[in-house]
């Protein structure tokens, strides 16, 4: 059977590698530490022979200099492997313009120069990015195509989320009984210099004050540490706001349930990605509301997925108002075209040709 070996393991690659195996192609993680990646290759080729192929992901780097410089050349070092054995190099290039974490510039538009220059294909994540990704890689115009994610239901429906869930339905109904209008936003995730959807809720609720909405967030994720270093003034601010439940800190999320409580999803991000929570908001027929910064703006707005507030909140009324209205046509199209079927077909001509 033929096999490819992909850059760390999560539930996109679990669900991709589904619809590989029924093409008769096998795709194995390497959820270890990318650094120590060309020691599974050797490890793979001995046990199974030759792969068909080898995707490479993330490029985030580390605060530490020597360690980034040992993952760098342990990328250049696998590189050399792909090319001395003649298989195939697939550089999924989820941000375009720059990496989540860069810390060391130098080390990290080298290591993109070495995807660039020996990738068989370099896949972004949604075909709205191609003429993007032509712009940063003029000179791989023919190796840029893209892929997609597909459905996004809750995976997390244990005993553990149970108690998250109780604490969310207690936040909505103390403010359903104390006052109408009510419109309740979700946020959960990770924080860093792209994510900008944080820093944007204590304005968004001010100047919600001027319709006739009250507007709710339900903020979760492990944020408090870095917002306590960068943003002290807003994280005191999501924990004393009492139109805010911030929960701070990894929080398992029955979504199945969550998304019971919750009118829309606020994201607004600063980079040209596509973030996989649009696929989740999609997949519970929940509109995601942003500004006009960065790619989701223009993905929400190409696909029919929910609101864009301009930036001095002058449509905030009609927003607010359009959110109990919105036809979720838009999201059901949106997951018919994007699926893990056509990723794994990418996959697979990619490795057959």
């Amino acid at each position: 059977m033929k096999y490819i070996l992909i850059q760390s393991n999560d539930f996109k690659i679990k669900e991709i590698g589904k619809k590989l195996e029924g093409k008769g192609v096998k795709l194995i993680p390497i959820n270890s530490s990318p650094i120590i990646l060309p020691f599974y290759i050797i490890l793979y080729l001995l046990k199974y022979g030759k792969p068909s192929g080898i995707i490479y992901r993330y490029l985030n780097d580390y605060p530490s200099v020597v360690k980034s410089a040992i993952r760098t050349l342990s990328e250049v070092f696998g590189v050399i492997i792909a090319l001395i054995l003649n298989f195939k190099i697939i550089w999924i290039c989820h941000n375009i313009d720059r990496e989540s974490h860069m810390h060391y510039p130098f080390l990290t538009k080298f290591r993109r120069w070495i995807f660039k220059r020996f990738s068989k294909k370099i896949l972004v994540t949604d075909p709205l990015l191609i003429k993007y990704a032509k712009k940063q890689f003029p000179k791989q115009k023919t190796k840029i195509d893209y892929i997609t994610f597909g459905s996004y239901p809750s995976r997390n429906k244990g005993d553990k989320t149970q108690k998250t869930v109780e604490i969310i339905k207690e936040f909505v109904v103390y403010h359903n009984n104390r006052s109408d209008n009510n419109l309740f936003g979700f946020v959960a995730g990770n924080i860093n210099w792209k994510t900008s959807q944080f820093s944007a809720i204590p304005k968004l609720i001010y100047e919600s004050g001027r319709t006739k909405h009250n507007l709710r967030f339900i903020v979760i994720g492990p944020i408090g540490s870095y917002l306590k270093k960068y943003n002290y003034e807003l994280y005191i601010k999501l924990n004393s706001d009492s139109n805010i439940l911030f929960l701070d800190g990894y929080h398992e999320l029955n979504l199945d349930q969550i998304s019971n409580y919750i009118d829309f999803y606020w994201r607004v991000y600063l980079d040209l990605s596509i973030p996989a929570t649009i696929y989740e908001s999609a997949y519970y027929k929940k509109p995601m509301v942003t500004q006009n910064i960065g790619f989701l703006g223009e993905a929400v707005s190409a696909y029919s997925l929910g609101f864009i507030i301009d930036s001095d909140y002058t449509n905030l009324s009609d927003v607010l108002k359009g959110i109990s209205k919105w036809n979720p046509v838009g999201a059901e199209n949106f997951l018919k075209t994007h699926t893990w079927e056509k990723t794994a077909n990418k996959f697979h001509d990619i490795i057959s040709k």
